[in-house]
Protein backbone atom coordinates (compact mmCIF):
# COMPACT_ATOMS: atom_id res chain seq x y z
CA UNK A 1 0.00 0.00 0.00
CA UNK A 2 1.14 3.31 -0.69
CA UNK A 3 0.54 6.08 1.95
CA UNK A 4 -1.01 9.36 1.00
CA UNK A 5 2.38 11.12 0.62
CA UNK A 6 3.93 9.16 -1.60
CA UNK A 7 0.99 10.04 -4.22
CA UNK A 8 2.66 13.61 -4.17
CA UNK A 9 4.67 14.15 -7.13
CA UNK A 10 7.75 15.77 -6.09
CA UNK A 11 8.20 18.17 -8.18
CA UNK A 12 6.22 21.66 -8.32
CA UNK A 13 4.04 21.61 -11.09
CA UNK A 14 3.58 25.09 -11.19
CA UNK A 15 6.17 27.02 -13.36
CA UNK A 16 7.02 31.05 -13.79
CA UNK A 17 7.62 32.38 -17.71
CA UNK A 18 11.39 33.35 -18.45
CA UNK A 19 11.77 36.61 -17.62
CA UNK A 20 8.29 37.47 -15.94
CA UNK A 21 9.88 38.95 -12.85
CA UNK A 22 12.25 41.15 -14.60
CA UNK A 23 9.29 42.73 -16.94
CA UNK A 24 6.59 42.97 -13.59
CA UNK A 25 8.32 46.99 -12.55
CA UNK A 26 7.75 47.46 -15.74
CA UNK A 27 4.43 46.77 -16.50
CA UNK A 28 3.20 47.86 -12.71
CA UNK A 29 4.69 51.31 -14.02
CA UNK A 30 3.40 51.55 -17.30
CA UNK A 31 -0.02 50.44 -16.10
CA UNK A 32 0.46 53.00 -13.18
CA UNK A 33 1.26 56.21 -15.53
CA UNK A 34 -1.78 55.23 -18.05
CA UNK A 35 -4.59 56.37 -15.79
CA UNK A 36 -5.04 60.02 -15.18
CA UNK A 37 -4.83 61.16 -11.93
CA UNK A 38 -8.16 62.15 -10.27
CA UNK A 39 -8.40 64.19 -6.82
CA UNK A 40 -10.35 62.31 -4.23
CA UNK A 41 -13.25 64.57 -2.71
CA UNK A 42 -12.57 65.15 0.95
CA UNK A 43 -15.35 63.58 2.91
CA UNK A 44 -15.94 64.50 6.57
CA UNK A 45 -15.59 61.82 8.55
CA UNK A 46 -18.15 60.50 10.83
CA UNK A 47 -16.71 58.01 13.60
CA UNK A 48 -19.35 56.46 15.43
CA UNK A 49 -16.96 55.11 18.41
CA UNK A 50 -17.11 58.18 20.55
CA UNK A 51 -20.66 59.25 19.98
CA UNK A 52 -21.28 54.46 21.00
CA UNK A 53 -18.90 55.81 23.80
CA UNK A 54 -20.85 58.60 24.99
CA UNK A 55 -24.36 57.12 24.71
CA UNK A 56 -22.96 54.40 26.51
CA UNK A 57 -21.54 56.39 29.57
CA UNK A 58 -24.66 58.04 29.64
CA UNK A 59 -26.83 54.60 29.92
CA UNK A 60 -24.38 53.35 32.81
CA UNK A 61 -25.14 57.09 34.47
CA UNK A 62 -28.95 56.90 33.68
CA UNK A 63 -29.15 53.46 35.25
CA UNK A 64 -27.29 54.30 38.13
CA UNK A 65 -29.50 57.56 39.14
CA UNK A 66 -32.31 55.03 38.85
CA UNK A 67 -30.96 52.63 40.94
CA UNK A 68 -29.79 55.04 43.72
CA UNK A 69 -33.16 56.73 43.51
CA UNK A 70 -35.46 53.60 44.06
CA UNK A 71 -32.91 51.98 46.31
CA UNK A 72 -32.61 54.52 48.98
CA UNK A 73 -35.35 56.24 51.17
CA UNK A 74 -35.92 59.15 50.87
CA UNK A 75 -36.55 62.12 53.54
CA UNK A 76 -40.11 61.36 54.34
CA UNK A 77 -39.80 57.59 54.92
CA UNK A 78 -36.72 58.26 57.81
CA UNK A 79 -38.93 61.37 59.46
CA UNK A 80 -41.68 58.67 60.16
CA UNK A 81 -39.33 57.08 62.44
CA UNK A 82 -37.32 59.56 64.68
CA UNK A 83 -39.99 59.90 67.04
CA UNK A 84 -40.07 56.01 67.43
CA UNK A 85 -37.06 55.44 69.75
CA UNK A 86 -37.51 55.99 73.62
CA UNK A 87 -35.14 55.21 76.55
CA UNK A 88 -36.91 54.80 79.25
CA UNK A 89 -38.24 51.49 81.69
CA UNK A 90 -41.21 49.65 81.09
CA UNK A 91 -43.36 50.61 83.15
CA UNK A 92 -42.42 54.62 81.67
CA UNK A 93 -43.59 52.83 78.37
CA UNK A 94 -47.01 51.45 79.58
CA UNK A 95 -47.97 54.39 82.50
CA UNK A 96 -50.33 55.85 79.43
CA UNK A 97 -51.65 52.99 78.31
CA UNK A 98 -55.01 51.75 79.78
CA UNK A 99 -53.73 47.68 80.28
CA UNK A 100 -57.04 46.66 81.34
CA UNK A 101 -58.82 47.61 77.79
CA UNK A 102 -56.40 45.89 76.48
CA UNK A 103 -56.58 43.01 78.50
CA UNK A 104 -60.70 42.71 77.91
CA UNK A 105 -59.66 42.90 73.90
CA UNK A 106 -57.21 40.14 74.01
CA UNK A 107 -59.20 37.99 76.18
CA UNK A 108 -62.62 38.49 73.89
CA UNK A 109 -60.23 37.48 71.22
CA UNK A 110 -58.79 34.11 72.79
CA UNK A 111 -62.31 33.85 74.57
CA UNK A 112 -63.77 33.64 70.70
CA UNK A 113 -60.99 31.88 69.06
CA UNK A 114 -59.08 30.15 71.06
CA UNK A 115 -55.70 29.36 71.51
CA UNK A 116 -54.16 26.61 68.40
CA UNK A 117 -53.32 23.61 69.97
CA UNK A 118 -54.54 24.38 73.27
CA UNK A 119 -57.97 23.47 74.72
CA UNK A 120 -59.76 25.58 77.20
CA UNK A 121 -59.71 23.76 80.20
CA UNK A 122 -56.23 23.26 80.01
CA UNK A 123 -56.41 27.17 80.24
CA UNK A 124 -58.23 26.93 82.96
CA UNK A 125 -55.92 24.48 84.86
CA UNK A 126 -53.06 26.01 84.24
CA UNK A 127 -54.95 29.66 85.46
CA UNK A 128 -55.73 28.08 88.89
CA UNK A 129 -52.48 26.64 89.09
CA UNK A 130 -51.62 30.02 89.92
CA UNK A 131 -53.94 31.10 92.23
CA UNK A 132 -55.88 33.01 90.01
CA UNK A 133 -59.70 32.81 91.23
CA UNK A 134 -62.18 31.17 89.40
CA UNK A 135 -64.66 34.02 88.88
CA UNK A 136 -62.13 35.84 87.50
CA UNK A 137 -60.94 32.86 85.47
CA UNK A 138 -64.73 32.50 84.17
CA UNK A 139 -65.00 36.53 83.45
CA UNK A 140 -62.91 36.15 80.29
CA UNK A 141 -64.15 32.14 79.51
Amino acid sequence: MMSELEKIPKENPFRVPEGYFEELTGRIMKAASNKPRVKAVEKKLFRLRPWMTAAAGLAIITALSITFILVSPGKDQTDIYRDLSFNGTVEEIFSGMDLSAIEEEVAGIISTTGFIGVENSDIIEYLMMQNISILDIYEYF
